[in-house]
């Protein structure tokens, strides 16, 4: 019972976290427009001040209206624009005079997610003796399980499972939101495959959306039930301990070599 309810629990804070982690760049971008051009600001500008206001009553809450509909129902039509048709439509339907504040509004937002996205796909350039570090700092220290208890035992058993043979083509490295940890795991587990002449994709996803198509999960230990739960039947889920660990890193990836056919 406490077990299934900490896995309600953890569905609903992977929603609300999948709502927010997607449109960071927009938040941070409206952070530094109100910080540079608001009247109190460090550079105050009455026209770029002008957007302040609408970005926080109506973009931002349509971004996350759109990635909050899209993690219940799936894609039903976009409400950010994507496209240079559909920049050029905000264009023309922007109010006399503001057209120059509309695209500034895009381009600072575009520019904030291009940073931090580009911080991430930096990650994926490790070492060949990757030793769990990120920018040269060892991040395992503020690493902690936080599994109840029997839950840490119930993963280990799992992994000490002996899985059957399986077409392995696609692995899928799991956390909540499907954008931190996970994004890291997937990258470390990526070079391991790498290293011993496993190249196969592997994604980062939420455990709450995981595509239907993957042939072996990874996720946190304290996750492993919530992702063995959603998990398509028969897909096997391995858990970790620590995604910053790469000898447990190495040893997930020699267990997904045991299984592939």
């Amino acid at each position: 019972m406490a077990s299934s309810f900490k896995a309600k629990v953890q569905k609903m804070g992977g929603f609300l976290s999948g709502m927010v982690m997607p449109n960071i760049g927009a938040l941070i971008a409206w952070g530094i427009i109100t910080a540079l051009f608001i009247p109190t600001g460090y550079f105050p500008n009455e026209k770029m001040n002008e957007l302040v206001g609408p970005t926080l009553k109506f973009l931002i809450p349509l971004l996350f209206g759109y990635t909050g509909g899209h993690t219940v129902y799936g894609r039903r039509g976009a409400v950010a624009a994507v496209s240079p048709g559909s920049i050029i439509a905000l264009a023309i339907m922007s109010p006399k005079g503001k057209l120059f504040v509309n695209l500034a509004g895009y381009v600072i937002a575009a520019i904030v997610s291009f940073v931090i996205v580009a911080f991430f796909l930096k990650r994926d350039k490790t070492p060949d003796d990757e030793v769990g570090e990120v920018g040269g700092i060892d991040m395992s220290q503020f690493v902690e399980s936080h599994s109840a208890p029997g839950e840490e035992k119930k993963a280990v058993a799992a992994n000490d499972v002996e899985f059957p043979k399986r077409k392995v083509k696609k692995v899928a490295f799991a956390c909540d939101a499907g954008m931190g940890s996970s994004a890291m795991g997937a990258s470390m587990l990526k070079t391991q495959l790498n290293k011993i002449g496993m190249s196969i994709d592997v994604n980062h996803v939420s455990i709450h959306q995981i595509p239907a198509d993957i042939d072996v999960i990874v996720t946190n230990e304290n996750l492993y039930e919530a992702a063995s739960s959603a998990a398509p039947a028969g897909v096997p889920v391995i858990a970790i301990e620590n995604f910053l660990d790469a000898a447990e890193q190495a040893a997930i990836a020699k267990k997904i070599k045991d299984m592939a056919e």
